[in-house]
């Protein structure tokens, strides 16, 4: 067959993809080895042809060679054509080559006529066997069948001679030999005509299969590279979709989910497939869906309907923690057996969709209570404007409302029996012709009508008392009243005009008037008794006032007082009875006359507080009068030293009274001598060790100036403004009271009384000095006695 002719039907079929064999190999294969064989048979079947062809050459070349030039070089060109034919064969078509055999057959014919006379059949099959070879076998059958046919005639040469003619040969031996070799040719035929016909039954055979194989193999490559650009078509959608596709096994356990949950969620698709559905969602969402699905899976049992949800909308939880809304839409995924293999779906983010919905039925809900409270208004405004016009009407007082141009646009009852007609039949009426059928006074609508002029013009609420004539009782007054009613620009549409008869009111405010001033000449009167009552009351809440605090300082003093007295006289008291004791006791007489001593200074001690609590009242009531006299202040300080020897004594101190110290001065001498032993008394207590001082020196001026200085512990200073007021003891560390506290009072009221003064120095750790400062001159008889 020609290669040319080897086309298929399958020949506009796709080209086959990159790294796989191309389609028809196998075929194509078969077909060449098919097209061997057959060139194979058809070069035994004319390969007797060949040899004699060669044989029959002989006596044209011969010819040639011994004709001439030309025909020597047209002889070799047939040859040369007839050997180049089954060469060419190959890159020639058909036509070409059965037009270079005849051209071959009919020159060798010639050459055989012209030369070697007459071609037997024996000849024209030597010459066709070539030229048949050439036409349907190829190169390599052709090859094989001159091979053939040459061999036979080497064998003939050896016995006839190469160069034998049929001419010269013997006609059996030309017979034999051309029958021989158009036997052996036949036999070689029918042989590879047999083989060949077995080969195309197993060809054929094979070619099915193969055909079949090929067909199956194509089939399933066309449906791997259906399923291979399907996948990628579902890739590529699944990847570029907005929404989020998805599958699940019947465990709900995601086995594939699209990028785009990313967008949606925040969650990655790796994030979100290692997640549960039942985190992925709110619990209730999460049993809503679980519900679906069992019934989803009951019903596909029953009735093979594997749907699943249709749409459903369900809140997923985003990565930021807030949720975002989806409406899923899912179904099984069934097996060729009808079982569900698993689930599928889609989810599309409804975000917002859903805001706006929940918005728009939040709007719709504000719009029914909107309207509920709208209708509900409007029911209020109805009732509130029944009652109102119930209202209106059941005002005893005329009330009409006019337009701008004076026209009633409504009335009330009261308005209408002014003119004894129904309110209806008013409206529309100027308020002019109203005035005039209500029979009213002329001051009356003139007033009314000047009143509502005046009302449009300056838009203010207009009032008017107007005086009409009346019965004998007096005048009848009317109240008119004018109020503007405007609209939302501010100009007024409506005067609201209100008649009120006054005239019981007047009269009656006439009357209360001249009551009134009877009352507030009575209410005057009243008022200065009352003023004077009060003062009078005042005086008196003020003494009763200064009464009660003088009782209470007098019941606090008293209190303190006894106190004070109670505690304070139990030291010496003691001290007293004590000594007393002793004396029951065998004494010898220096112990006797000590304990005396004890005894005596503690009467003494107790003497002094009595004389003190007594004398400070005197002196305080200016009842006690000091009799001053020229005094020797040294054996003064002397007596006062000596009534102190035993405890002096007993503390070891030095009390003395300072040399020189005999300055004269004016002093009541027992007053002054308290004072001394007050002072004294004071410096005992405070001072443990060291010495006392009694001095006396005479200033310029003539004063005298008494001093008794101790080298005690001193007075804090917290206490300098607190040591001569009563009841009050300089101890800084708050140990038990020694003294009443009434000493250094009496002291200061002692020396005031003599018109001096005391004073004192001290340094907490050094001592305590106190001076006294005596005028010079004894004051005269007046003086005295005012002191």
């Amino acid at each position: 067959m020609d290669d040319n002719h080897k086309s298929g039907p399958r020949e506009n079929l796709a080209a086959p993809e990159v790294g796989q064999p191309p389609p028809f190999a196998f075929e194509a294969a078969q077909k060449k080895r098919l097209r061997h064989w057959r060139r194979l048979a058809f070069a035994l079947v004319f390969g007797a042809a060949a040899a004699l062809t060669c044989w029959s050459l002989a006596d044209p070349l011969i010819a040639a060679a011994a004709g001439g030039a030309w025909l020597k070089a047209l002889g070799l060109a047939a040859l040369c054509l007839a050997a180049l034919t089954p060469l060419l064969a190959r890159r020639l078509s058909l036509w070409w080559r059965t037009g270079l055999g005849l051209a071959c057959f009919y020159v060798m014919a010639w050459l055989q006529l012209r030369w070697a006379g007459p071609i037997g059949p024996g000849e024209v099959w030597l010459l066709a066997a070539p030229l048949a070879a050439a036409m349907f076998m190829g190169p390599w059958a052709t090859a094989a069948s001159l091979c053939l046919n040459a061999a036979v005639l080497a064998g003939v040469s050896g016995q006839c001679g190469f160069w034998s003619t049929p001419q010269t040969m013997a006609a059996d031996q030309y017979g034999f030999f051309a029958g021989m070799l158009f036997f052996l040719d036949a036999i070689m035929a029918v042989v590879l005509a047999a083989l060949l016909a077995t080969h195309r039954r197993v060809i054929a055979d094979q070619r099915i299969a193969v055909s079949d194989l090929l067909h199956s193999r194509e089939a399933l490559q066309a449906t791997q590279a259906q399923l291979r650009q399907s996948e990628m078509r579902f890739r590529m959608l699944a990847e570029n979709a907005v929404d989020i596709i998805w599958s699940m096994d019947l465990d709900l356990n995601y086995t594939y989910i699209s990028p785009s949950v990313l967008g949606v969620t925040g969650f990655s698709a790796a994030e979100a497939m290692a997640q549960p559905l039942s985190h992925q969602t709110t619990p209730e969402a999460y049993a809503q869906l679980m519900d679906i699905f069992r019934q989803a899976l009951r019903r596909g049992k029953q009735d093979g309907d594997w749907r699943l949800i249709s749409q459903l909308d369900m809140p997923l939880r985003h990565k930021d923690g807030s949720h975002v809304w989806v409406s899923v839409s899912a179904a099984f995924v069934v097996g060729e057996d009808g079982r569900p293999l698993g689930l599928h779906g889609m989810s599309r983010d409804i975000t917002k969709r859903k805001r706006a919905t929940l918005e728009l039925e939040r709007k719709t809900q504000e719009l029914a209570a909107a309207y509920d409270e709208l209708h509900n208004t409007r029911q209020l405004i109805q009732n509130s404007r029944n009652k109102l016009k119930a209202i209106f009407d059941g005002l005893p007082d005329p009330i009409i409302s006019l337009t701008a141009e004076g026209q009633i646009e409504s009335l009330n009852l009261a308005a209408a029996r002014m003119t004894k007609q129904h309110p209806r039949q008013l409206v529309g009426l100027s308020g002019q012709a109203f005035l005039s059928q209500a029979d009213l006074p002329p001051k009356i609508i003139d007033t009314t009508l000047q009143a509502f002029q005046a009302m449009l013009q300056s838009q203010g609420r207009q009032w008017r008392l107007v005086e009409a004539p009346g019965d004998d009782d007096g005048p009848r007054f009317f109240e008119l009243t004018v109020t503007p009613v405007a609209d939302d620009r501010g100009e007024t549409v409506l005067g609201i005009v209100h008649f009120d008869d006054v005239t019981e009111f007047k009269r009656m405010e006439l009357r209360i008037r001249k009551y009134n001033d009877e009352l507030e000449r009575m209410v005057d009167e009243r008022t200065q008794e009352l003023t004077r009552a009060r003062d009078d009351l005042q005086q008196e809440r003020d003494r009763l006032a200064r009464a009660n605090s003088e009782l209470r300082r007098l019941d606090q003093l008293r209190h303190d007082l006894t106190n004070m007295v109670v505690h304070d006289m139990k030291g010496p008291l003691a001290e007293l009875m004590g000594n007393l004791d002793l004396l029951h006791y065998d004494l010898d007489k220096a112990q006797r006359d000590e304990t005396l001593d004890m005894a005596e200074m503690g009467g003494q001690d107790l003497l002094r507080m009595i004389m003190n609590l007594l004398d400070i009242g005197r002196l305080e009531e200016d009842r006690l009068r000091a009799r001053v006299q020229p005094l020797a202040f040294g054996p003064l300080a002397q007596r006062v030293r000596d009534k102190f020897t035993t405890l002096i004594r007993l503390k070891g101190l030095d009390v003395r009274v300072e040399d020189g110290a005999t300055a004269p001065i004016l002093a009541d001498p027992d007053l002054m001598a308290r004072v001394l032993q007050n002072l004294l008394t004071n410096a005992l207590q405070h001072t443990d060790a060291g010495q006392i001082v009694l001095s006396a020196r005479t200033q310029d001026d003539g004063q005298a100036v008494i001093s008794v200085s101790d080298t005690g512990g001193g007075i804090p200073r917290a206490a300098h403004g607190l040591i001569f007021k009563k009841f009050v003891q300089a101890t800084e560390d708050g140990g038990p009271r020694t003294s009443t506290g009434l000493g250094l009072t009496f002291c200061k009221l002692a020396v005031e009384a003599h018109g001096g003064e005391i004073w004192f120095e001290s340094e907490q750790g050094q001592g305590t000095t106190f001076f006294v400062r005596l005028p010079a001159s004894q004051p005269d008889e007046g003086e005295a006695e005012s002191v």
